[in-house]
């Protein structure tokens, strides 16, 4: 902030060391590695009123350097917004890669869930065939009479392998 009170607005060497002042101030800013945005606006302020409030006593030359300075840090001001901007748009496309690929992840393992009770059900539909083929094959050989003797333990058979789908299809 220009303490307007302290400057002799009748001299040309105090308005030409004002805006030495403020050019120095300006580069400082252009040249720092990290932007101090506070400091920034700060000094765009005070080279505006510099420029508002100069008189005829003011060299033309400080003025244009002053609104030289300024442009410069303006300039360079919106350039490391940019770049503050391209990187938090590089983060946010790394965020929603790592999401997208977890939600790709996350269907693959709802779609293999979906058919765990669809491969339990078709493993048990294998055993039961095995099952009554091997019933098939054991009441082929038996007379009429002996299957009358041996319908119980078919029963049984079958019994268990309905059980054995119902368990696998919940």
């Amino acid at each position: 902030m220009i303490d307007w009170r302290k400057l002799d607005k009748r001299s040309p060497l105090a308005w030409t060391a004002l805006a030495d002042q403020l050019i120095a101030k300006s580069q400082f800013f252009i040249s720092a590695e990290s932007v101090d945005q506070g400091g920034v606006d700060e000094a765009i302020r005070d080279m505006s009123e510099f420029v508002q409030n100069a008189n005829t006593i003011c060299p033309v030359e400080a003025i244009e350097a002053v609104r030289r300075a300024s442009n410069q840090l303006t300039k360079a001001q919106a350039a490391a917004a940019i770049a503050d901007l391209a990187t938090r748009s590089a983060r946010l496309d790394a965020i929603s890669a790592r999401l997208s690929s977890a939600s790709n992840e996350l269907k693959a393992d709802a779609a293999r869930l979906r058919l765990e009770p669809v491969r339990k059900a078709l493993g048990a539909a294998s055993t039961a065939l095995a099952k009554v083929k091997e019933v098939e094959a054991s009441v082929a050989n038996l007379s009429k009479n002996d299957i009358a003797g041996r319908a119980t333990e078919i029963a049984k058979v079958l019994e268990s392998l309905i059980k054995e789908l119902e368990s696998a299809a919940t």
